[in-house]
């Protein structure tokens, strides 16, 4: 079976190229320049490199609540309308 060809005669793969290596550079000993942001992006990052899942999880804990909010507004929303539109003393 003849694999198709792109017009510049390429079969369609792309090259896998990696992502750099993050490297912890301590700056914050280096000189007086770094600040107390320095640091904290750095240790932000050192501290998302370490903690994948727990960002997954958290992220995945973030998304359901988003859903279970806007379902409870949503009904809290139809609640009021009902209210107000059909209530027999308004």
């Amino acid at each position: 079976m003849a694999e198709s060809q792109n017009n510049d005669g390429s079969t369609g793969e792309q090259e896998y190229i990696p992502a750099p290596e993050y490297k912890h550079e301590d700056r914050s000993s280096e000189s007086e320049e770094a600040t107390t942001m320095d640091r904290f992006f750095f240790w932000l990052l050192d501290w998302c490199k370490n903690n994948e899942a727990t960002i997954d999880r958290f992220m995945d804990l973030v998304f359901r609540l988003t859903i279970v909010g806007t379902i409870i507004i949503s009904i809290m929303a139809l609640a009021l309308i009902s209210v107000l539109f059909f209530h027999p003393a308004i």
